[in-house]
């Protein structure tokens, strides 16, 4: 598959552990300080709002800048805000309100790295390749997904949310040195964002996603689905699980692993038919 596209590969992958282990524990974490649910969807609503705000922003940016360049700011970034958390722990300033605006500027730069990343792939890696490099970033997603819950249960029950920041932090950190090592011409317009291209952009897909037949009804099938199902895998499944069943940080680490595996052995099984 190449230099770059291994480079792109474990940069990915070294970050969504990372992150896979912080998304685990902060819930609990709260939980833990706090003891309430309300707090727990508050977060959780925090984490989503950049999302909905940004996003489409976000991805008219990613078509017009260096996507490389976007990839190693805000893993940068990332790093940065989630080392100053850690510290901030150690020092025991970290307060629920602090992590919330935390919380928030994380979220934000995460929305203007993923546009950028999915959009990367084709850009570093040839045409008749793209199926097994998907399919082989769909394995490397569903291993930091496994990983990344069962590791940050261990790590939280044992060594507290502190350590928990540093290893994510220093994942992003080692995901944007990767990311520099990759050999990137940009291939996107260069050309200055403004509120009219910001819009044009926006109509322009829409009209694209009403000409593929299918492709609108499968956008809201996704909005319906994760309307209904985020707050219970956000919210009432770890409170659930900890306040009730009485899980351990471990245990619902590796419960959380689980979910997951079948995806696993999907993207495993799809590889394999591309040869």
């Amino acid at each position: 598959m190449g230099r770059n596209f291994w480079l792109f590969s474990v940069g990915r992958l070294v970050s969504l552990i990372g992150s896979g282990v912080q998304a685990l524990a902060i819930p609990l974490y709260i939980l833990d300080l706090t003891g309430s649910g309300a707090i727990m969807g508050t977060f959780a609503v925090i984490t989503m709002i950049p999302r909905i705000i940004f996003g489409p922003i976000a991805g008219v940016v990613g078509d017009r800048f260096n996507r490389k360049l976007i990839m190693i700011y805000m893993d940068f970034a990332r790093g940065a805000a989630i080392l100053a958390m850690a510290y901030m722990a150690n020092a025991e300033t970290l307060t629920i309100s602090i992590l919330f605006i935390f919380q928030l500027l994380i979220s934000t730069l995460d929305i203007s790295f993923d546009p950028a990343t999915a959009a990367m792939l084709p850009d570093i890696i040839e045409e008749d390749k793209l199926l097994r490099g998907n399919s082989i970033l769909g394995a490397v997603n569903s291993i930091s997904y496994i990983v990344g819950p069962a590791l940050g249960g261990v790590l939280y029950g044992l060594f507290g949310i502190e350590v928990v920041f540093i290893l994510n932090g220093v994942s992003f950190v080692a995901s944007a040195i990767s990311e520099i090592f990759i050999v990137y011409e940009q291939t996107t317009e260069k050309s200055r964002v403004s509120v009219k291209s910001v819009f044009v952009d926006i109509v322009e897909g829409i009209s694209y996603l009403r000409r593929i037949k299918g492709l609108m009804m499968v956008l809201i099938f996704a909005m319906v689905s994760n309307f209904l199902l985020a707050p219970v895998f956000t919210v009432v499944f770890p409170f659930f699980a900890r306040t009730v069943v009485g899980f351990s940080s471990q245990q619902y680490g590796f419960l959380q692993s689980g979910w997951v595996v079948g995806v696993l052995i999907g993207n495993i099984l799809l590889g394999d038919c591309s040869f």
